[in-house]
């Protein structure tokens, strides 16, 4: 997955110039590998500069991926400082990943007088550091209602 700077068609292209050798070369690898395009959503060029538009950015994969992920979803983001889209893969889209906001650790906790033995009672690391500072992140977001009143 990524910049692969390479066109596996007509469609993936927008500009005057015709398509070269390099398309046959990198449909030829794509065979030989066993790898198919995974498809997208959103805008069909991931590539453009000076007039000229292109899918150069795709996410491949072999059967025992399609297999192993068969939903799988590739959508085409919106281009940030840069001349190229970026891609985002996802192996289980009915899932939402972001929920409410964000958290935020604000100074402010470290001020307050009990902080330090908060911190001390509630962070419980597990084997796993994600869900070590999830469960943190629980604990404080909840204390933080009742001490500064839901800022």
């Amino acid at each position: 997955m990524g910049d692969l700077n390479a066109i596996i068609s007509p469609n993936d292209k927008k500009s005057i110039y015709a398509i070269g050798k390099r398309c046959n070369l990198f449909c030829n690898f794509m065979d030989s590998c066993n790898l198919q395009d995974l498809g997208f959503t959103g805008p069909s060029f991931t590539w453009q500069r000076a007039g000229k538009s292109e899918r150069l950015d795709r996410a491949l994969a072999n059967d025992p991926w399609n297999l192993a992920f068969p939903q799988c979803l590739v959508s085409h983001l919106p281009r940030v400082k840069s001349d190229h889209r970026p891609i985002h893969l996802r192996t289980k889209p009915g899932i939402s990943l972001a929920t409410g906001r964000p958290f935020r650790f604000l100074v402010g906790w470290m001020k307050h007088a009990n902080f330090s033995s908060f911190v001390k009672d509630k962070w419980k690391f597990s084997s796993n550091m994600a869900s070590s500072i999830s469960d943190f992140t629980s604990h404080i977001k909840e204390s933080n209602k009742f001490v500064y009143g839901f800022i």
